[in-house]
């Protein structure tokens, strides 16, 4: 895959990920409001609970000692439902959670990908510059050597036209003096 197609996947994939987190931030604030909601519904209970058994004994408030236990009836309906809503709600923040892992990992890895294969081209990249300079110094060893066996060749025969013998030839070659012609 190119370059360009895979920083377009990138990019789509940022997308995603930030789209799962952000749906994963609204349901899990869901969640939350519905927690609140289960908490104020059970503090009320208690509340209540406590204001109806304060009443005294008597005809009259026996009618509202009923009705006083009808309501918290009603109550704790109403608690049993938002603990379900809060369980079905908890189990989209968890699959939302995942998703939104998901999505993060999917876009490491292709990040990861992305790293890699820019490691590679860079190594590759490399390698042929390292390839060309090793090129480029052989051929100017080779110049330098072929300039030298020219050189040499030349003074060999500038020599040889005086018809000079060893000794003298070393006057006459100062440049390779160095060297044993013997």
């Amino acid at each position: 895959m190119s370059a360009s197609k895979l920083d377009l996947v990138l990019r789509l994939t940022n997308e995603e990920e930030k789209q799962a987190a952000l749906t994963f931030q609204a349901v899990q604030n869901d969640y939350l409001s519905a927690e609140k909601d289960l908490k104020q519904a059970l503090n009320y209970r208690v509340e209540y609970a406590e204001m109806s058994e304060g009443l005294r004994p008597g005809t009259f408030v026996l009618i509202q000692i009923r009705a006083a236990r009808s309501f918290l009836t009603q109550i704790d309906t109403l608690i049993e439902h938002q603990r379900a809503i809060l369980k079905s709600k908890h189990a989209v923040v968890e699959m939302r959670r995942e998703q939104w892992y998901l999505a993060r990992a999917k876009k490491k890895s292709i990040e990861a990908l992305i790293a890699s294969r820019r490691k590679s081209r860079l190594l590759a990249d490399e390698k042929n510059e390292q390839k060309r300079l090793d090129d480029l110094f052989v051929t100017k060893v080779v110049l330098w050597l072929a300039r030298m066996l020219q050189n040499f060749l030349q003074d060999a025969y500038n020599c040889h036209q005086l018809e000079l013998v060893n000794d003298d030839a070393k006057y006459y070659w100062p440049r390779y003096s160095h060297l044993n012609f013997e």
